[in-house]
C-alpha cells in the first residue's frame, strides 16, 4: 500500500518534512505518557529510520498520516512486525502515535480501519494484535473500537523494560480476518420503497444488537437482475461462532418473516 485514502486521511509513505513534527509529538510528554520516556530528536530521527527500513524489509508499515489542508502530519497508524520474547510472538501489530492536537478526532479509528482493511484482503494476515499498558484507556477505546478483543491470557510483561518497571505489565488484544458473506435473493416482485427502508432499519438494528455483526446492508444487484436475483445482502462477522447466533435472535427471524413477503429463494456464499 503506497499510499491509501479513508473519507478524510491520507495514509502515505513518509516524507523528509514530516521529521520535525514527529520529533515534536516524541518530544510532547502527554504523548509519549505510556511509554518509558520522550524522545529527543536523534532518538525520534533514528525511529523514523526504523519505520523506513521496516518498510524495505516487509513492504508494510507505519504510514504517516494526514488530513488534506487540516494537518499536514498528524502522527502515524500503521503495522509492525514484532518479535521480542512473548507468547504471542512472532506477530504483526496495529499501532498508533498522533500528536496531541490531533487528538479526539477519530484519526486513529479511520486509518485503523483502513490499515486492517489492508492487513486482511491485501497483506493476506490471519491476525493481528496490539498491546498496551493497562492505563492507556485511549488506546484501548481505540483497539475495541476497531473490533479487536482483550485476550486476558496474553498479557505479558514486555520483555525490553526491567523487573518492577510500572510500564513492564502490558494487555493484549487480537483480531482475526472477518467472515464475510453474500447472499443473493431472488424476488417474487419488485421490492418496494418501503421495503427497501425496512431492510436497512433491520440492518442498522442487527449491527447494533451485537457488535460481533462488523458489517450488515442490503443493496441492489443490477449484474444478476436479469436472473432474477436483484438484492443483494453483504455481510461481515468476527467469526463463525458469531454467524451461529446471529442466525439463533429473534430479530434475525423477525427479518426472515418480512423478507417472505417478496423473497421466493436464496444463495449463500463466503467471499
Amino acid at each position: 500500500m503506497a499510499a491509501s485514502r479513508t473519507a478524510r486521511l491520507v495514509l502515505r509513505p513518509w516524507r523528509p518534512d514530516d521529521l520535525d513534527a514527529f520529533a515534536a509529538l516524541n518530544a510532547d510528554p502527554a504523548v509519549m505518557e505510556h511509554f518509558p520516556a520522550p524522545l529527543d530528536r536523534a532518538e525520534s530521527d533514528a525511529l523514523a529510520a526504523r519505520i523506513a527500513a521496516h518498510f524495505d524489509r516487509h513492504g508494510y508499515g507505519l504510514w504517516a498520516v494526514e488530513e488534506p489542508g487540516v494537518c499536514a502530519f498528524a502522527g502515524y497508524v500503521g503495522l509492525a512486525w514484532r518479535d521480542f520474547p512473548a507468547p504471542f510472538t512472532p506477530a504483526v501489530e496495529i499501532g498508533w502515535r498522533l500528536a496531541r492536537e490531533c487528538w479526539g478526532r477519530g484519526y486513529a479509528t479511520e486509518a485503523g480501519r483502513r490499515v486492517l482493511d489492508f492487513a486482511f484482503d491485501e497483506a493476506g494476515l490471519d491476525e493481528v494484535v496490539s498491546f498496551t499498558v493497562p492505563a492507556n484507556r485511549r488506546s484501548r477505546a481505540v483497539m475495541e473500537r476497531l473490533g479487536l478483543a482483550r485476550d486476558p491470557d496474553g498479557d505479558f510483561d514486555h520483555p525490553v523494560l526491567p523487573d518492577g518497571h510500572p510500564l513492564r505489565r502490558h494487555v493484549l488484544y487480537r483480531i482475526r480476518p472477518p467472515v464475510r458473506h453474500v447472499c443473493l435473493f431472488r424476488a417474487k416482485r419488485e421490492v418496494t420503497a418501503a421495503e427497501w427502508a425496512e431492510l436497512a432499519r433491520y440492518a442498522d438494528a442487527l449491527k447494533a444488537a451485537d457488535p460481533a455483526i462488523l458489517a450488515y446492508r442490503f443493496d441492489r444487484n443490477a449484474a444478476r437482475k436479469a436472473q432474477g436475483y436483484g438484492l443483494v445482502l453483504y455481510s461481515e462477522f468476527t467469526d463463525r461462532a458469531a454467524i451461529a447466533a446471529y442466525v439463533r435472535t429473534p430479530l434475525h427471524d423477525e427479518l426472515a418473516r418480512f423478507m417472505d413477503r417478496f423473497v421466493a429463494d436464496t444463495i449463500v456464499a463466503d467471499f
